[in-house]
C-alpha cells in the first residue's frame, strides 16, 4: 500500500486557547514494500503522523492517501471502512507487551483476528495463530500459558504476533526494540525483515536509535517541529545538515568516518556496518 501525505496538518485542541500544532504541512510518500524509518526528537510529530495511518487520528487538513483510502474524507461513522483499514495497517505501539490482557497466549493473539474475521472456523483461527507465532519465533507449545508468565522479549513477540496474525499489508512499529537486550534486538530485527519478505509488505519503524534506522531502513524521514525536514536514503539523510538542525545524533559509523577523514583517510560508505567495513577493506587493499 502506497502512503502519500500532502500538506498534512493537525492541531490538538484546534481553535482552543492552548492549541498545539503537531503537524505542519507534512509532505511525505512511502512506497509500497519499503522498509521505512521515521526519526525525530520527542514532540516532533512522529507519533501523531503514524496514528493518522490507520485513522486513530482523523486528518484535519491537507491530503492523506493510504492505498485506496482517502483519509481526509473518512468520517467516524464509516466504521466498516475503518475496520478494513485497520486490518491492512497494523500498529504496534512502544512497549506493546503492556497491552496484553488475555488469560492465554493463544487468546491474546487470536483476539484481533476474531474481530476482523468473525466467520473463521476454530481450525482456521488456530492455524493463523500458529503461523503468527512461528513468524515471531515463538513455539506453539506455549499457547496455553499466561502471557504474564513469559519473559519480556517473549511478551513483546506475543504482542506483535497479535498484530501480524491478521496479515496487514503495512506494519507500523513505534520503538520496536526499546528495552530489549542486544540478542533480543537482533532477533526482533531479523523477524521484521522476514516479515517484510523482500518488499511484499511495507514496514514503517519509528525510532530514536540512529544506528538501527541506518542499518535496517531503506529510506528515512526526519521530523522536526511537525515538519518533514529531510527524506532519503540513510547516507543522504545522515550526510545532510538537517539532521543536526533537527537536534539528532548520527550513527556511530558517521563519527568514525569523520574521524578517519580528519586524519587523512577518506572513505565512502553508506554508513551501515557492512558498508563501513567494506570501505575500510577497499582502502586497505589499495
Amino acid at each position: 500500500m502506497r502512503i502519500v501525505a500532502k500538506n498534512l496538518s493537525y492541531s490538538y485542541s484546534k481553535g482552543a486557547k492552548f492549541q498545539v500544532d503537531a503537524l505542519n504541512n507534512v509532505n511525505l510518500t512511502i512506497e509500497s514494500g519499503e522498509f521505512f524509518g521515521i526519526i525525530g526528537r520527542t514532540g516532533s510529530g512522529k507519533s501523531t503522523f503514524i496514528q493518522h495511518l490507520n485513522a486513530l487520528i482523523l486528518a484535519q487538513s491537507g491530503e492523506l492517501f493510504v492505498g485506496e483510502y482517502d483519509l481526509l474524507k473518512q468520517k467516524r461513522k464509516d466504521k466498516a471502512k475503518f475496520k478494513e483499514l485497520r486490518r491492512q495497517v497494523g500498529m504496534v505501539f512502544q512497549y506493546p507487551e503492556y497491552q496484553l490482557f488475555a488469560e492465554t497466549v493463544f487468546d491474546d493473539i487470536a483476539f484481533g483476528l476474531k474481530n476482523f474475521y468473525p466467520k473463521l472456523t476454530s481450525e482456521e483461527v488456530s492455524e493463523k495463530v500458529k503461523r503468527a507465532m512461528q513468524t515471531v519465533g515463538l513455539d506453539y507449545s506455549i499457547k496455553d500459558k499466561s502471557p504474564f508468565d513469559l519473559s519480556g522479549g517473549q511478551k513483546r513477540r506475543v504482542a506483535i504476533a497479535g498484530v501480524i496474525v491478521s496479515e496487514p499489508s503495512v506494519l507500523v512499529l513505534d520503538e520496536p526494540v526499546s528495552g530489549l537486550d542486544p540478542k533480543g534486538k537482533a532477533e526482533l530485527w531479523e523477524m521484521l525483515h522476514a516479515y517484510h519478505d523482500g518488499g511484499k509488505r511495507t514496514i514503517i519503524v519509528v525510532s530514536h536509535d540512529m544506528n538501527d534506522v541506518c542499518e535496517h531502513c531503506q529510506r528515512i524521514a526526519v521530523f522536526s517541529k511537525g515538519e518533514v525536514v529531510s527524506c532519503g536514503t540513510p547516507k543522504e539523510v545522515f550526510s545532510s545538515s538537517e539532521i543536526i538542525n533537527a537536534g539528532l545524533d548520527v550513527p556511530t559509523t558517521c563519527y568514525l568516518q569523520d574521524y578517519l577523514k580528519e586524519n587523512g583517510i577518506e572513505l565512502s560508505s553508506d554508513f551501515t556496518i557492512d558498508g563501513f567495513c567494506n570501505a575500510i577493506l577497499e582502502k586497505l587493499n589499495k
